[in-house]
């Protein structure tokens, strides 16, 4: 099966949030990064760009703590 990247990311997003007990809106308000843009994101509508794509990776530190 041939996923879109978009799907594959908001599939791992929500298996993210949901290990680590966060709501869209948690997300959003500890990252600085917009609800409908996290919304987004959780939807499988958008791919995070740039400076938000790095800014949730630090604060999940996904490239250096692996998620269990």
């Amino acid at each position: 099966m041939n996923e879109d990247i978009k799907d594959i990311f908001s599939s791992n997003l929500n298996r993210l949030m949901e290990q680590r007990g966060l709501t869209v809106s948690e997300l959003s308000d500890k990252t600085n990064i917009a609800y409908s843009t996290v919304n987004d994101w959780k939807n499988g509508k958008k791919m995070p760009r740039g400076g938000n794509f790095s800014t949730f990776i630090e604060y999940c530190k996904v490239a250096t703590e692996p998620v269990v």
